[in-house]
């Protein structure tokens, strides 16, 4: 059975997933669209390794970085939740300037212009740690 996901949703999710494997958080399964998950919005399942389900949605009408900013958060939640799940520390990503303290927070840099760049910053500092998809392991949760 194949998902029927939306190409933008695709596109804008390659690189929030690309930090989740950098961060060694489970990959999840993409499962179907939900109808009545903000119907008219693109939208997919994301399933994990225990089997939970969690739906996230594309801001279709927003600004690039925004809806990939709204997409990375909706993801971060999924992606603590399964780590408390598994046993794991629940902070994804974790801050390297405050390490087992916090996760980053997602953010826009220079929002409203054509420059505008989805981030993973400090939500203390507000210090930009890495745009989104470009985590490095130094922005990571280690493996449980």
């Amino acid at each position: 059975m194949s998902v029927n996901v939306d190409p933008v949703l695709a596109a804008a999710l390659a690189p929030v997933l690309r930090d989740l494997d950098v961060g060694h958080v489970p990959e999840p399964r993409i499962g179907d669209p939900r109808p009545d998950f903000y119907p008219g919005s693109p939208n997919l399942t994301l399933i994990g390794a225990d089997d939970t389900a969690w739906a996230v949605r594309l801001k279709a009408d927003a600004p690039r970085a925004e809806q990939l900013a709204h997409l990375a958060d909706q993801v971060q939640e999924w992606a603590i939740e399964l780590l408390w799940a598994l046993g794991r520390p629940a902070v994804w990503p974790e801050c390297p300037d405050h390490p087992d303290s916090h996760p980053l927070q997602t953010n826009v840099v220079d929002e409203y212009t054509p420059t505008a760049t989805a981030v993973w910053s400090c939500p203390q500092s507000g210090h930009v740690v890495a745009r989104i998809g470009e985590l490095s392991e130094a922005g990571r949760t280690g493996p449980g």
